[in-house]
């Protein structure tokens, strides 16, 4: 969802029938960690 259309994708999914429900996650420390250092802590 970083594209330039996001905006217009979302507003599509929005307005068409059938949607029931959208969820959203916040990003945690580990999801934060892996996307700067490449990896994460185990293994």
């Amino acid at each position: 969802l970083d594209g330039a259309d996001t905006e217009d994708r979302i507003r599509e999914a929005v307005s068409a029938e059938g949607l029931m429900t959208i969820h959203t996650e916040e990003a945690t420390l580990e999801d934060i960690f892996v996307e700067y250092a490449g990896r994460g802590l185990a293994g």
